[in-house]
């Protein structure tokens, strides 16, 4: 049985590491956009992928790695490896980089006259795709969500007749239930603005 005053302090341990990661994430940033102004590459980049997608997409590729090292602290205690979690972090960023393409194919689309509507426009459309589909896991890496469990059950397993039941575990599979269900969630709310950010770029 676990000590309720370790179980108290690693809860306490997580949420100060995910604060952290969480203020890391944000300053860094800020950080990056200010230098964009000055490195020619980096400005490069915040024009295509316009101010709002750069601070996102910055603040995704620092909350990831960032949350990943900084909650390998707990993980032994918590019961999870650190490979997993940085497998998953593979995954998330490989997900991240995929979405910087697509958002780098919209942008073109996002002009001053459009963004002036009602609701923000191709601007907003924009804003609020990149916050469905990224942010979530970016807020999953603060939060240590990336060390998932090596194993899940499998249902209870009759082992004797004469014997209580137990239950039967079996190895995790390689793409993680809780970044299936936050990519599933992600472009469930942000599939309508990105056709409508397609059918900008298609019209324009």
């Amino acid at each position: 049985m676990i000590d309720p005053s370790v179980a108290k302090h690693g809860r306490i341990l997580r949420l100060v590491l995910t604060l952290l990661t969480a203020s890391v994430s944000v300053a860094g940033a800020i950080w990056l956009e200010d230098l964009s102004h000055q490195v020619a590459s980096l400005r490069s980049v915040r024009r295509h992928l316009l101010e709002t997608g750069f601070v996102m997409f910055t603040l995704f590729a620092i909350a990831v790695p960032v949350g990943t090292t900084l909650h390998a602290i707990t993980a032994r205690d918590r019961g999870r490896r650190p490979s997993r979690a940085w497998g998953n972090a593979a995954i998330v960023l490989a997900y991240g980089a995929a979405m910087a393409v697509l958002a780098w194919l919209v942008t073109p689309s996002i002009s001053a006259t459009l963004s002036g509507g009602r609701g923000g426009g191709s601007a907003g459309a924009y804003a609020a795709w990149l916050v469905f589909v990224l942010i979530p896991f970016a807020a999953m890496a603060c939060a240590g969500g990336l060390y998932t469990p090596d194993e899940v059950s499998a249902g209870p397993l009759e082992a004797h007749a004469s014997a209580p039941r137990q239950e039967q575990r079996k190895p995790a599979p390689l793409l993680s239930r809780a970044l299936v269900i936050t990519a599933i969630a992600g472009w469930a709310l942000g599939a309508i603005p990105f056709v409508l950010l397609v059918i900008g770029r298609l019209v324009r």
